[in-house]
C-alpha cells in the first residue's frame, strides 16, 4: 500500500439477514478517542442465484468508522475471494470481508470487538484479527450457509406522514422525508434506492395528486403508486338561531376553491343519528333548516367542499328550537 493513502481493515462475516445499528464505545486516549467495540450495518446473506455484488451493507451508525461497501467481499469455504458476477450456490458456505476506515479522531483499540446488531455471540469461533494503525481486520469473523432462492425485495408499500394539505395558494406536496417506503416483508427500505416522481409539480389547487415511486438500485423491484390530497380551507359559523321548528344557520363566506357547504346536524353532542344539508353554492351564507323537532336542542357544524373532497369540521355551535 502506498504511503499517504488511508488504510483499509476487512472483517469476515455472514449473515442470513442482518439489520445493524451502530455501536462503539469510544475511550479517551489522548486526543483521540479508540473504538473499543464496532457494531457493522445491515448486510443480507448468500440467497441462491444471486450474484456476489447483490450483496453490500445498506445501513451503518458509523460515529469513528465507516463501511467501504466497495472493497468488501464474499469467499467461499477455501478461501477464495468471489467476483462481483459470481452467484451462490444453495447449500455452499460462504464467509464475508468487510472493510472499515476509521475517522479522523479515532482509532481502534488491540483489541477492539465486533459485533452485528449488538450480538457478541455471532462471531465465529475462528475468527482473527490484526490491528495496524488506523485499521483493524477480522478475519473468518461469520459463515453462512447459502439458501433459499433469489427473491428481490419490491417496493409494496408507501406511507405518508403528511398526505393531507390544507388550500394555502402555494404549492403543497410530501417531502421526501415524510415518505416511508417498504418491501414485501415490512422492511424498511432506504431512499437512496428508489426514487420519487411527483405526477403535478405545481399541486396548488384543490384536488388529488399522485406520486410514483420507482426503484433505482439492484435488487430493489417493483413500482409504487401513491396519492396525497389537497382539501379546501374550511368555514366558521357566525351564528345559529333557533326558531320554531327550525334552524337559522349562519357562516363565514369562503369561496376560494370551494364549491359550495355541507352542514351537519343532530340532537348528540357527538353527532350520532346526524342528517346534512347540502349548499351546492360558494356564495350563499346562510340557511333555514326546518322540520326539527320542537324544544330541542342541536348541534351544528359546517364544512366547505369541492367535488369529492371537504374541508375539517368547523367548531360546533348549538341551539333549542322553539
Amino acid at each position: 500500500m502506498k504511503a499517504g493513502k488511508w488504510k483499509i481493515i476487512a472483517i469476515a462475516l455472514i449473515v442470513s439477514v442482518f439489520t445493524c445499528t451502530g455501536l462503539q464505545v469510544p475511550i479517551s486516549a489522548g486526543a483521540e478517542s479508540v473504538l473499543t467495540t464496532v457494531d457493522v450495518g445491515e448486510i443480507q446473506g448468500p440467497i441462491a442465484g444471486a450474484v456476489s455484488a447483490y450483496l453490500d451493507f445498506t445501513e451503518t451508525r458509523d460515529d469513528g468508522f465507516t463501511v467501504e461497501n466497495d472493497l468488501c467481499y464474499w469467499s467461499d469455504a477455501n478461501g477464495t475471494k468471489m467476483m462481483p458476477e459470481d452467484t451462490f450456490v444453495a447449500g455452499q458456505t460462504y464467509y464475508y470481508t468487510i472493510v472499515l476506515k476509521v475517522k479522523d479522531g479515532y482509532s481502534f483499540a488491540s483489541d477492539t470487538q465486533l459485533t452485528i446488531y449488538g450480538e457478541v455471540s455471532n462471531v465465529d469461533a475462528n475468527m482473527t484479527m490484526e490491528v495496524s494503525g488506523d485499521t483493524v481486520t477480522f478475519f473468518h469473523a461469520y459463515k453462512a450457509v447459502c439458501g433459499g432462492t433469489l427473491n428481490n425485495p419490491t417496493l409494496t408499500t408507501a406511507n405518508l406522514s403528511s398526505k393531507v394539505f390544507v388550500y394555502n395558494g402555494k404549492v403543497q406536496k410530501p417531502t421526501a422525508s415524510q415518505i416511508k417506503v417498504y418491501d414485501q416483508f415490512g422492511k424498511l427500505i432506504e431512499s437512496r434506492n428508489y426514487e420519487i416522481v411527483y405526477a403535478s409539480q405545481a399541486s396548488k389547487a384543490v384536488g388529488f395528486y399522485a406520486i410514483t415511486i420507482r426503484p433505482v438500485a439492484y435488487p430493489y423491484e417493483g413500482e409504487l403508486t401513491t396519492y396525497y390530497q389537497i382539501i379546501p380551507k374550511g368555514t366558521t359559523i357566525s351564528k345559529v338561531i333557533g326558531g320554531k321548528k327550525k334552524l337559522t344557520v349562519k357562516w363565514k363566506k369562503q369561496a376560494t376553491q370551494t364549491k359550495g357547504y355541507i352542514i351537519e346536524y343532530s340532537t348528540s353532542k357527538k353527532f350520532t343519528a346526524k342528517k346534512t344539508k347540502k349548499i351546492t353554492s360558494a356564495k350563499k351564507t346562510k340557511v333555514v333548516i326546518s322540520g326539527l323537532k320542537a324544544k330541542k336542542k342541536y348541534f351544528v357544524r359546517i364544512y366547505t367542499y369541492n367535488g369529492k373532497l371537504q374541508s375539517s369540521a368547523s367548531k360546533t355551535v348549538s341551539a333549542k328550537t322553539k
